[in-house]
Formats: C-alpha cells, structure tokens, sequence
C-alpha cells in the first residue's frame, strides 16, 4: 500500500452509516470495517489470511469516494449495484488496495462479519433505546439465517449469542408482509 492511499483510507471515519435511518448514534466505515475485521478474527480462531483481512478492512473503502449507498437502493435497482460495484473495483484499483481473490470460504466468512457486524450495531441501537432499529435488525438476522456460515462453531457462537439477546428482550421477530 501507498502512503498516499495509507492517508485517504483515513477518510473513512468520515463516512456515516445509516444515514437514512433514525439512529442513536453516528456509525462509520471505519468503525465498521473495525468491526468486520474483529469478527473475521474471531470466526478464524485468529487464523485469518493476510488478504482475507486486508479485505475486511477495505471492502467498504471506497464509499469514501461514493457515500455509503443504502442497502435498499441496491437490492431494488440491480443497474445501480452494478455501476456501484463498477465503480468502487475501479476506486479500488486506482488506490491500489485491490487484493488477491478470496477464496469461495473466505468470501462467505468476509459476507457473513460485514452482515453479522450491521447486527451488532443494530442491537446496540435498540439497546440504547431506538425500536426503529427493528425492521433492519430483522433484515441483518434474515440474511444471516438464509446465507449464513454453516457448520462454522465460531458462527454459530455468534448467532447463538444474538438469539440469547432476542429472548432476553423478548423479541419476536415478525416476517415482513
């Protein structure tokens, strides 16, 4: 990595997250990748690869450049996913922070810590009082259930400890209509 890109990368405590819900407190991209990285260890027992890592604390480094694009406006208009994607490998690129290709077992571990970490942060908005986290909340737990890691101890660990949460707050969670 260049020192120049060392510094951009900086940036990234700049760019707010949910932005386009009501929230307790701010989240960035770089507390995020923080996050992600930290439970990419965890699920690895701390055996992570360099590239898996490097990903983890760079998959979202161009939404320096582009903003943090809500998720709906993604899932709902896939020509805009596309252009994002396009446009963030070619940030990437420029940066010069493209790394290896993930092997289809890390891209599943890097997919479900930046899934698992927009839990955690959704959790901790509820417990700071903010039931409007609910609908994203559900949504995060819903990808983990239909795309989650399986047979992974240290995955499972970690839902389990979300379902302990959801009973001690006697949550139910509702399929939306």
């Amino acid at each position: 990595m260049k020192l120049s890109t060392l510094i951009y990368t900086r940036g990234a405590v700049h760019i707010t997250r949910y932005h386009n819900v009501a929230t307790r407190r701010e989240s960035n991209v770089a507390e995020h990748s923080y996050g992600v990285a930290n439970i990419v260890l965890f699920i690895t027992i701390g055996r992570a690869s360099a590239n898996l890592l490097t990903a983890a604390l760079h998959h979202d480094v161009a939404e320096i450049a582009t903003g943090d694009i809500p998720a709906p406006v993604k899932s709902r208009n896939p020509e805009i996913k596309a252009a994002m994607t396009h446009l963030e490998d070619a940030l990437n690129g420029e940066l010069g922070i493209l790394q290896e290709e993930l092997t289809p077992g890390e891209a599943l571990i890097l997919k479900f810590a930046d899934n698992y970490e927009g839990l955690l942060y959704s959790m901790e908005e509820y417990d700071m009082g903010n039931s409007l986290i609910l609908p994203i909340l559900f949504k995060w737990v819903r990808y983990l259930e239909n795309h989650g890691l399986r047979s992974n101890p240290r995955a499972d660990d970690l839902m389990g400890y979300y379902y302990n949460w959801m009973m001690e707050k006697e949550l139910v969670y509702v399929e939306p209509e």
